[in-house]
């Protein structure tokens, strides 16, 4: 008996004169749904790009502090340091595969520096005596400049201690070129 307010969809049609039709539905119910959906799409779309925005933020500070870590370590390295390594951790990503890479390049260049230090040090080892006795020989020609034949002989010594060093140097270089796979060029002598 009271009236309720409802919203209605409602089409009246004629059927002849005197007469109507009313045909109608009601439509609050579908009102209310239709309300509730936008609310929870609204709140799911939300959430979804509240927990991506998340999940980015998390991602790009993962990124950013495995990018630094490499950085780091990479200027250790430039400054002398190769016995630094990058860190590879248990995710199995790009990251680790680069640092994998990275690590292997490392033994190699810290390989070939020992060896460029041994050969170094190898060199100057095998060259400092024949150096120690040309001088010896020139300081002795000198303290007799009045003996010319003691003169000849130091400046004969002399060059075949040269010779010597310049056949150490040209084996040295020989190495150098084989070890950094320069080709044999066309040699000439001159």
């Amino acid at each position: 008996d009271d009236a309720a307010p409802h919203l209605v969809r409602a089409s009246i049609t004629r059927i002849d004169k005197t007469h109507l039709l009313l045909v109608g539905t009601d439509i609050s119910e579908n009102l209310r749904f239709f309300a509730r959906f936008r609310a929870a799409m609204f709140w799911g779309v939300g959430l979804a790009v509240l927990l991506a925005a998340l999940v980015g933020y998390v991602y790009v500070r993962r990124v950013a502090a495995r990018v630094n870590s490499v950085a780091e370590t990479c200027a250790s390295i430039m400054s002398g340091d190769l016995s630094r390594r990058l860190e590879v951790s248990s995710a199995s990503d790009e990251f680790d595969a680069l640092a994998a890479n990275v690590n292997r390049m490392l033994d190699r260049l810290e390989h070939q520096a020992a060896t460029l230090r041994t050969t170094f040090d190898s060199t100057a080892h095998d060259l400092r005596a024949p150096l120690y006795r040309v001088r010896m020989r020139v300081e002795q020609a000198l303290r007799e400049p009045d003996n010319p034949a003691s003169a000849q002989d130091a400046l004969d010594a002399t060059l075949t201690e040269i010779d010597r060093i310049q056949g150490t140097l040209t084996t040295l270089l020989e190495i150098a070129r084989a070890e950094s796979g320069v080709e044999n060029q066309a040699r000439e002598r001159v």
